[in-house]
C-alpha cells in the first residue's frame, strides 16, 4: 500500500511567479537605467557603501578619464591624481564620492584637476550624493562628472579676447558710443562708452550710460535722426558734429557711425575724433591764406602806385619844362613888346619855382625814408610859421576867388620854424588846390588842453570814405583823374605826417563824402611858457600830472645829454632847462667820460648809434668798471645815477639790448616833451 500527502503549493507557485515577474522588472528597470546612463554626457558611477565598490558605470567614464576607475575598494583611488584649484593633491578621504558614501555629503560643483593616464592634464565638474533606504540608511553613492576642459579653455581664451578688447577699447584716443535704436528708429539710451568718453565729455561711465546720444550732440550740428537715415542706406557714415561737455564746453567733433544688429536690436557704434587741433590749423592755415592773400594785393598795389607814380612823377617834372623851354626859345629868336616879355618871364618863372618844389618835395621823401630829416627846434609861437604860409598861399587863394578865414589863438612850441611853415603850408595849398572857385578855406589855431591844435577846413571836393585811411600816405591819389585835374605827386599830405610827427604831435583828416569839402586837424604839444622854480627840492621830479602845477619839476636836477645829432642836443638842452634842471651835453661818449670825470650828476640821456663808441658801450663801461669815475661822481653815498636810452633804435630787441647794457628806461624816436617827462619823474621816484 502506499501514502499519499497531498499538500496545495498554489500560493507558492503564485510568489515564484511574483518573484519573477519583480525579477524581470528590476533587469528592465536596470537596462532602461543602463540605457539612460549610456545616453547622458556626463560620466556617471554608481558605488555601494559602505566598501566603495564600483557596482555601476557609463561609457563617458572612460573618454574622462582615458583609465576609468574598477575600485573594489576606495583605497584604489590611490592610483588617481587629482588636485585642488590652489594645487593640493586630493587624499582618499577628499574625493567627493567617498565623502558620499562615507558620509554623507552632498558634493555639488566641485572642479577636480587631474591627470589622464595619457599624461594630460583636464579638469572635471563633479557631483556626488549619497543614496539612502526606507530606514535613511546610506547604501551606495552616485557621482557624475563632467569635463569642462574645453569649456575652461574657452572661458580662458574669452577672457583674454575680452580683456584685450577692453584694453584696445578704453586706450584708443578717440571716444565710442555705443547705443541701441528704438522701434521707431530714433536713439535709445547709451549702452556702452569708453574712458575716452568719459574724459573728454567730462561724465562718469555711470551718467553717460543713463544718458541718450541726444543729449550729448549740440543741438546747432547735425542731427542723430539725420545721422541714422544715412546710415540706414549706407551703413557706415563719416560726418563731423558738435560734441557738448558736461560743463557747456562745444568740441568739434568726427563720427565714424556704423549700423550693425546686436542681440537681435539694431544698435549704431560712433567713434568720435577730436578735431578741436584740426579745426585750430585749418583757421590758422586759412588765416595764413588770407594773410597771403592781402600781401600779395598790397604787393600788387604797391607795384601799381609805384608804376602810377612813376608816370604821374614824369608827367609832372616834363611839364613845366615845355613851357620854359619854349619861351626861352622864343626870347632868344624874336622881340617881343614888353607886356609879352613880361608874361614870358613870368611863366618861365612860375613853371621854375614848381620845377623846384618838385624836387624839394622829392628830396624831403628821400630824407624821411633814409631818417635824415632834421630840426632846428626853438621856442615860437605857432602862429608865426601859420601866418606865414598863409601869405604865402593869399595870392593863389585871391585868383580863385576862395575866401580864406582865420581865428588865431596865442600858443607857443617847440619845434623847426621852416619846417611848420611848410607842413602848414602844405596842408593850405591841398586845400586851395580842392576848392573850387568861390569857396571857402576857414583856418583855426586854438589851445586844447596842453596841446595846440590847427583846423583847415575847405568847401572843396571832399573825400572818399574809403580813401581817408590812405590820405597821408606816400605817392596816394585817390584816382588818375585827380592827378590830371589837380597835379602834384601825392607827396605833399604825406610830408605833413612826418613833419607833424617829428614835432611829437599827430595830424588826421575828416570828410562827410565826396563834394562835402574836408577838414585836417594837426595837434601839437604845447610849450609851457616862463616856468618858476621847483619848491619840491634838489634833484627830484614829481609826477606828470601836477606839472600844471609845479612847471619846474626838474629844478636842480643835473643831467648830462649825449648825442652824436647837434640837432637833439639842441632840442633836450632847450626843454630840459625849461624844466629847470641843470644840462650838460657830450657829441659823443668819449666826450660824456671826460665830463664824468670831473661833474656830478643826477642822471644820464644818451643816444645808442653814434661813432666810435655807443651808447652801449659807454653804459658797459661805466657800470662794470671796478673804480668808474662814474661811481665817483655819484652825489650822496650809496646813491646811483639813472640812465635813460634815447634812441631811434625802437624794436622790442632794442629795448631789451639797451636795459641788459644797464640802461633803466629805453626811449624811442621821437618822444614827445611830456613823454620824457613823465619817464624821467618815475624813473627818479622809482
Amino acid at each position: 500500500g502506499f501514502v499519499a500527502l497531498v499538500s496545495d503549493i498554489s500560493s507558492r507557485k503564485q510568489a515564484e511567479a511574483e518573484k519573477q515577474q519583480l525579477l524581470e522588472q528590476l533587469r528592465t528597470e536596470r537596462e532602461l537605467l543602463e540605457a539612460v546612463l549610456q545616453q547622458m554626457p556626463a560620466g556617471v558611477m554608481v558605488a555601494e557603501a559602505p566598501s566603495g565598490k564600483i557596482t555601476l558605470s557609463n561609457e563617458q567614464i572612460q573618454e574622462i578619464w582615458t583609465n576609468p576607475p574598477t575600485l573594489e575598494h576606495f583605497g584604489h583611488l590611490s592610483q588617481y591624481q587629482g588636485f585642488h584649484r590652489d594645487g593640493r593633491p586630493y587624499q582618499i578621504h577628499e574625493w567627493p564620492l567617498v565623502r558620499s558614501v562615507q558620509r554623507g555629503e552632498v558634493v555639488t560643483g566641485e572642479e577636480i584637476r587631474f591627470i589622464r593616464s595619457d599624461g594630460t592634464l583636464g579638469i572635471m565638474l563633479v557631483n556626488a550624493a549619497p543614496i539612502r533606504d526606507r530606514h535613511n540608511q546610506i547604501k551606495a553613492g552616485v557621482v557624475t562628472f563632467y569635463d569642462i576642459s574645453d569649456r575652461q579653455q574657452m572661458e580662458a581664451a574669452l577672457r583674454d579676447r575680452e580683456h584685450r578688447f577692453s584694453t584696445l577699447f578704453n586706450g584708443m584716443e578717440d571716444w565710442v558710443l555705443v547705443y541701441h535704436l528704438s522701434p521707431e528708429g530714433t536713439p535709445s539710451q547709451l549702452i556702452e562708452v569708453n574712458e575716452q568718453a568719459c574724459h573728454k565729455l567730462g561724465y562718469s561711465r555711470e551718467e553717460l550710460l543713463q544718458m541718450s546720444v541726444t543729449e550729448i550732440i549740440d543741438s546747432t550740428s547735425v542731427t542723430p535722426l539725420m545721422t541714422l537715415e544715412k546710415l540706414k542706406s549706407e551703413k557706415h557714415v563719416v560726418i563731423e558734429s558738435v560734441h557738448r561737455t558736461k560743463n557747456g564746453q562745444c568740441i568739434p567733433v568726427e563720427v565714424s557711425a556704423t549700423l550693425f544688429t546686436l542681440n537681435g536690436l539694431p544698435t549704431v557704434q560712433s567713434i568720435c575724433r577730436d578735431m578741436t587741433e584740426r579745426k585750430r590749423a585749418e583757421a590758422e592755415r586759412e588765416q595764413l591764406w588770407e594773410w597771403e592773400r592781402q600781401a600779395r594785393a598790397q604787393a600788387e598795389d604797391a607795384n601799381r602806385i609805384k608804376d602810377e607814380f612813376l608816370a604821374v612823377l614824369s608827367h609832372e617834372l616834363r611839364s613845366p619844362l615845355n613851357p620854359i623851354l619854349g619861351w626861352a626859345r622864343l626870347l632868344r629868336s624874336r622881340q617881343f613888346d614888353p607886356a609879352t616879355t613880361d608874361k614870358a618871364l613870368e611863366i618861365i618863372e612860375r613853371n621854375t619855382k614848381l620845377q623846384a618844389q618838385l624836387i624839394e618835395d622829392l628830396l624831403d621823401v628821400s630824407r624821411i625814408l633814409q631818417g635824415k630829416m632834421l630840426l632846428n627846434v626853438t621856442a615860437l609861437s605857432m602862429a608865426l610859421p601859420l601866418e606865414g604860409a598863409l601869405e604865402t598861399v593869399r595870392l593863389a587863394a585871391e585868383a580863385k576867388a576862395i575866401a580864406l578865414e582865420t581865428h588865431l589863438e596865442a600858443g607857443e612850441v617847440l619845434g623847426d620854424p621852416m619846417r611848420l611853415q611848410q607842413a602848414m603850408w602844405n596842408l593850405l595849398s591841398n586845400a586851395i588846390k580842392f576848392t573850387p572857385s568861390g569857396g571857402r578855406i576857414e583856418v583855426r589855431l586854438q589851445t586844447i588842453g596842453d596841446e595846440l591844435q590847427i583846423q583847415v577846413k575847405d568847401s572843396g571836393k571832399g573825400i572818399a570814405p574809403s580813401f581817408v585811411p590812405h590820405v597821408f600816405e606816400y605817392f596816394r591819389q585817390e584816382d588818375g583823374s585827380t592827378t590830371r585835374q589837380f597835379g602834384g605827386l601825392g607827396l605833399g599830405l604825406a610830408i605833413v605826417r612826418h613833419l607833424v610827427e617829428l614835432h611829437g604831435g599827430r595830424v588826421y583828416a575828416e570828410s562827410a563824402g565826396e563834394g562835402l569839402g574836408a577838414t585836417f586837424t594837426v595837434r601839437l604839444p604845447r610849450l609851457l611858457a616862463h616856468p618858476p622854480a621847483n619848491p619840491a627840492g634838489v634833484g627830484r621830479a614829481v609826477p606828470l600830472s601836477n606839472s600844471c602845477e609845479n612847471l619846474a619839476p626838474l629844478a636842480g636836477l643835473r643831467v648830462l645829454v649825449v648825442d652824436d645829432e647837434p640837432d637833439m642836443r639842441d632840442l633836450l638842452w632847450v626843454v630840459l632847462q625849461q624844466w629847470g634842471a641843470e644840462v650838460q651835453v657830450a657829441a659823443s661818449a668819449r666826450e660824456a667820460l671826460r665830463l664824468l670825470s670831473r661833474l656830478p650828476i643826477d642822471l644820464l640821456i644818451s643816444d645808442i648809434g653814434m661813432p666810435e663808441m655807443d651808447g652801449y658801450q659807454l653804459m658797459r663801461q661805466l657800470r662794470f668798471a671796478k673804480r668808474s669815475l662814474w661811481e665817483s661822481r655819484l652825489p650822496e653815498p650809496g646813491s646811483q645815477v639813472k640812465a635813460i636810452a634815447l634812441t631811434a633804435y625802437a624794436g622790442e630787441w632794442n629795448q631789451q639790448q639797451a636795459l641788459a647794457a644797464g640802461f633803466h628806461k629805453h626811449l624811442a624816436k621821437p618822444v614827445t616833451p611830456e613823454v620824457l617827462l613823465e619817464a624821467i619823474a618815475t624813473l627818479l621816484e622809482d
